[in-house]
C-alpha cells in the first residue's frame, strides 16, 4: 500500500506530499506530488518523480523546495538521497551533492541558507560524516557544522 511520510505546506496554500506511493487521486505520481488548496492535483509542478521515496522536505525562503529520503533519482537525473526542485517542481541542477548521501535522509530543514540532513548515513559524496550534516546551498559539504557530540549525547541520555 501508499505510505505519506511528509507534508509542506506552502505559502500560496499548496501541499507538497513526500512518501511512498505511486498515484494520487487516481493520476500517475511517483513518491512527490504537490495538491492545491482543495486537494486536487497540481498539474503545473512539474515533476516526473523520485525513484524511491521521500521522508522529509523543506521549503527555503526563495521557494526552492529541498527533498530527502531514500531515492537515487529525481526527474530521471541521478540524486542519491537529497536534491533541491526549483519552485515549479523541475529539478535545481544548482544544488549538486555529488554522488550524495550513501544511506537514507529521513530528516531536512534549511537554516540560514544552508541545508540540515539527518539519517543512517555515514558518508557525503564520499567524505565521512556524521549522520546529522549542514551543507551549503550549492551542496557542497559545509565541514565546520560539529554538532555530532551533542546530538549523540541528546540521543544516548536516559529520561526518566
Amino acid at each position: 500500500g501508499a505510505s505519506v511520510y511528509s507534508l509542506l505546506l506552502q505559502p500560496d496554500g499548496k501541499i507538497l506530499v513526500g512518501g511512498l506511493f505511486d498515484s494520487i487521486n487516481g493520476l500517475s505520481h511517483t513518491n512527490l506530488v504537490r495538491l492545491n488548496q482543495d486537494g486536487s492535483v497540481d498539474n503545473t509542478f512539474g515533476l516526473n518523480g523520485v525513484d524511491i521515496l521521500v521522508y522529509g522536505l523543506a521549503l527555503q525562503p526563495d521557494g526552492k523546495i529541498v527533498i530527502a529520503g531514500g531515492f537515487t533519482a529525481v526527474n530521471g537525473v541521478s540524486r542519491r538521497n537529497v536534491a533541491r526542485l526549483n519552485a515549479n517542481g523541475l529539478l535545481d541542477t544548482t544544488f549538486d551533492p555529488g554522488v550524495g548521501l550513501d544511506g537514507t535522509v529521513f530528516a531536512v530543514a534549511v537554516q540560514n541558507g544552508k541545508i540540515l540532513l539527518a539519517g543512517s548515513f555515514s558518508s557525503y559524496n564520499g567524505v565521512s560524516t556524521a549522520p546529522v550534516i549542514r551543507v551549503n546551498g550549492n551542496g557542497v559539504y559545509f565541514s565546520y557544522f560539529l554538532a555530532t557530540s551533542l546530538v549523540f549525547q541528546f540521543l544516548t541520555k536516559s529520561f526518566p
